[in-house]
């Protein structure tokens, strides 16, 4: 993987997400094998939904050799590959835009459909739910 197709868009203290050609990658460095396991079992349950709000899963990378792409240290890396939404996530969109109240209706609306689709069909929990983890595409 090239260093100039990636943008590192978050860090968090269990991944990286990063934008590589077109595709949203949440990488764990497989020395913790707990974060492993959950990423694991992120994709299988992601794989298999199937909702026009919620994002969808394109793949699952086990073991990557990174060296020292966009600033991440070297090391192997479980990946797991999600559609790209280009308009970011929701706590970026809503500093730079000022929204109207049918918008934010709307993307309450939105956000209620995944969240039943997720809770009440597919019985998963997200676990996570903040304006970070909110994207739109």
């Amino acid at each position: 993987m090239e260093e100039s197709k990636f943008e590192l868009l978050s860090r968090g203290s269990n991944s990286e997400i990063v934008l590589y050609e077109g595709l949203v990658l949440k990488m764990v460095d497989v020395k913790h094998s707990r974060h492993t396991r959950h990423l694991t079992n992120e994709y299988r349950v992601m794989k298999h939904l199937q909702h026009p709000n919620v994002l969808p899963c394109v793949g699952f990378k086990s073991a990557v050799k990174l060296s020292g792409q966009f600033g991440l240290p070297d090391g192997l890396r479980d990946i797991l590959l999600l559609e790209w939404a280009p308009l970011g996530s929701l706590l970026s969109y809503i500093k730079k835009h000022k929204l109207s109240v049918h918008q934010k209706m709307e993307l309450l609306r939105q956000i209620a459909s995944a969240l039943q689709y997720l809770h009440v069909s597919e019985h998963v929990a997200h676990r996570d739910i903040k304006l970070d983890n909110i994207v739109l595409k």
